[in-house]
């Protein structure tokens, strides 16, 4: 148990609801398998010492099974191991000795196993089937000799132990809830006190598991710090998801502290172990120093360890290290396509949309804008903003494909309505002039403004244009000038000269001339026509004014 931690109130308490006459049960004594070792002509199971002066009939069908063992007679063995359970049946040795031999003899389902089934069952009297070890030993039996074609019959006599206080068998069901063997039981807030009862037992998985329900509130109220504690007991008995998820703890400060060094040394511990996730999350501490010395080149290692596994965001990641190098780590496109090409072949969405990024600029690829709109697409349709937008932005340039406004309309929707500023004054300029979609002012005017209000000069000039001429909204100069101003502050050629405009005629502001002449000489600057007419017969009409220069006498 972590250090520091009282006794856990919440195993007694959910008990009570759940069956407020349930005992509370016993510690459980470790779970042996058979265990299989080389050696003579047959593998044998290896057994603690063997009880002595059982000279009953269990210990004689027990030993004949042994025999028969041996002389890899195994279907008589089976029925010899059978007799001896029906006896005793807590004479464990022969428990673990039929499971051997079934295995042996059934490596893979038949028909005959239906038989040995019928024929081992009705060994166990009724009333024997009703005692708890009877039950468990039936279910051992199911779960361990059947190879995964009868865990469901396994689940129903771990189930009748369970409800009698049998601990192991609570362990059973909760192993095989976790590894989704059979049907565990439907009822959620029993199969969780299995869970629960079986951590308190030691069972690591089930420690993890409890930690995991408690942490998605499945079943019972979320509680981060009942969901640390079973982390970390997990963490502490070597589960490696766990010692992850406790150095994300740590990470967030959920149900602890935040603590970076323990973060580090958790995902160290996890990573070291072989879990991907968590020499992910190694490399990234490392590439952002939290817990450790910054270092991008070990980072890169850690992210490597996890990419030679399949994981994809480590493979994205290694791809976007390579794109734009680092401290120690030269840019190297082709490497960068060839690891983001690894992810993209995952279906990671990040890597799709950056390997259509690298085929539409030929970055560490030959440029291809048919894989190019490929890779945007496959990305645009798991909803990835700015794969939207750049599959909307060739339809709407044609480049590599025909013009279609209608296929660059629907994308850029897309991407707009996710709030990206560009796809939403491109929509905007769609709805407005009717490209792709029917004209509709109204909605023109609502996307300029989205834009123009995340600070896209080109809808600030066009949201000032709309309210000047009252398109799509209520004429109103004052407004107008507003966004022509704030577009003008972002050196957008028409602001400046809808600016100057304004100042001119009076329209939103008092008139001033000079002012005007300011905002057009900018935009003449920037090469707009109109102001360089205006600024022309505004210093031709000064000119005359002052009539020509007279000369001295």
């Amino acid at each position: 148990m972590a250090s520091g931690v009282g006794p856990r109130p919440l195993l007694a308490s959910i008990n009570n609801i759940i069956n407020p006459e349930a005992p509370v049960s016993k510690a459980a004594e470790p779970i042996e398998k058979p265990v299989l070792v080389a050696g003579g002509k047959e593998n044998t199971p290896v057994m603690s010492a063997e009880p002595s002066g059982l000279l009953t009939e269990a210990a004689i069908h027990y030993e004949k099974g042994k025999q028969l063992c041996k002389e890899g007679r195994y279907e008589e063995a089976v029925h010899a191991f059978m007799a001896a359970l029906s006896h005793t049946p807590k004479y464990r040795h022969a428990n673990l000795y039929l499971h051997f031999c079934l295995g042996k003899k059934n490596k893979t389902p038949s028909s005959s196993e239906n038989s040995l089934t019928t024929s081992f069952v009705p060994l166990v009297s009724t009333k024997k089937q009703k005692d708890a070890e009877v039950q468990f030993n039936l279910g051992e039996w199911f779960y361990f000799a059947h190879f995964g074609t009868r865990n469901d019959e396994a689940c129903k006599w771990y189930r009748k132990a369970a409800e009698q206080g049998h601990p192991q068998a609570k362990v059973r069901l909760a192993e095989i809830s976790y590894c989704s063997r059979g049907t565990p039981p439907k009822d959620d807030a029993q199969t969780f006190i299995w869970h629960l009862e079986a951590a308190e037992h030691g069972f690591v998985k089930a420690q993890y598991q409890v930690a995991n329900w408690i942490h998605f509130g499945r079943s019972v109220d979320k509680n981060p710090v009942e969901a640390f504690f079973w982390y970390r007991q997990a963490a502490d008995n070597g589960h490696p998801q766990a010692q992850c998820s406790v150095g994300y703890y740590y990470s967030f400060g959920i149900g602890v502290g935040r603590d970076d060094v323990e973060v580090a040394k958790w995902y160290r511990k996890s990573a070291e172990q072989g879990f991907d996730r968590a020499q992910y999350n190694l490399a990234d501490c490392y590439s952002s120093g939290q817990g450790v010395e910054q270092n991008d080149v070990i980072a890169l290692e850690w992210f490597k360890r996890a990419a030679e596994q399949g994981f994809a965001e480590a493979q994205h990641e290694i791809g976007e290290i390579y794109r734009l190098g680092k401290p120690g780590i030269a840019i190297d496109l082709e490497a960068a396509f060839k690891w983001c090409k690894m992810a993209a072949d995952q279906g990671y969405v990040e890597a799709q949309y950056r390997i259509g990024r690298l085929y539409q600029l030929g970055r560490g690829t030959a440029k291809d804008m048919k894989e190019a709109i490929e890779w945007f697409k496959k990305a645009a349709e798991k909803g990835h903003m700015y794969a939207q937008y750049f599959l909307a932005w060739i339809y709407f340039h044609g480049r590599g494909v025909p013009k279609d406004y209608t296929q660059a309309f629907i994308w850029c929707r897309q991407a707009a309505e996710q709030d990206h500023a560009e796809s939403q004054f491109i929509v905007g300029e769609l709805c407005y002039f009717g490209k792709g979609t029917d004209i509709n002012l109204t909605t023109a005017v609502a996307w300029y403004l989205k834009a123009a209000q995340q600070g896209v000069a080109e809808a600030q000039y066009r949201a000032g244009s709309c309210y000047h001429s009252g398109r799509g909204v209520p004429q109103d100069h004052h407004k107008a000038f507003r966004w022509f101003q704030r577009a003008a502050k972002k050196e957008d050629v028409d602001g400046l000269y809808s600016l100057g405009r304004c100042y001119y005629l009076g329209q939103g502001v008092d008139k001033d001339q000079d002012q005007a002449m300011v905002w057009f000489a900018k935009a003449a600057a920037k090469g707009h026509a109109e102001s360089q007419r205006i600024l022309d017969l505004y210093w031709g009409n000064i000119i005359q004014s002052i009539g020509p220069t007279k000369r001295r006498s």
